[in-house]
């Protein structure tokens, strides 16, 4: 006949194995509770931790760069009035500044028509 389930007994030393188990099993299930609450807070909180960001960046005297009006500085031309190759790196990295340097230059000699700019602010050709 068969036996009644309360008459089965476990082997010897599985009732560790198996509280084992349970307890990894509840970590593991904490933990991924324990994530999503993480997520959930650190979305919650992100615009107000960009605001002190913000806030505490402009009382300590941060400002945001702003690009400027171009200007070709005497040093960056040797006394043919080409540019020195650092110089043309730097100046046409940015695509407006890359626009006017282009029309400035004939190669990397400054033209004859704009040699007076050299030292001033130069607003869109």
């Amino acid at each position: 006949m068969m036996k009644s389930l309360s008459a089965m007994q476990l082997p010897k030393g599985s009732h560790n194995i198996i509280l084992a188990l349970a307890a990894v099993y509840i970590v593991y299930k904490y933990s991924q509770g324990y994530k999503r609450l993480d997520k959930v807070v650190n979305e919650a909180t992100k615009p107000v931790g960009q605001l002190w960001s913000d806030v505490d960046a402009r009382l300590g005297g941060w400002s945001p760069v702003e690009l400027t009006d171009l200007v070709i500085q005497p040093w960056y031309l040797n006394t043919n009035f080409v540019i020195s190759e650092e110089a043309w790196q730097v100046l046409t990295r940015d695509t407006d500044y890359r626009v006017m340097m282009k029309q400035l230059f004939d190669g990397r000699t400054l033209k004859p028509e704009y040699r007076h700019l050299i030292g001033k602010p130069i607003g869109g050709l």
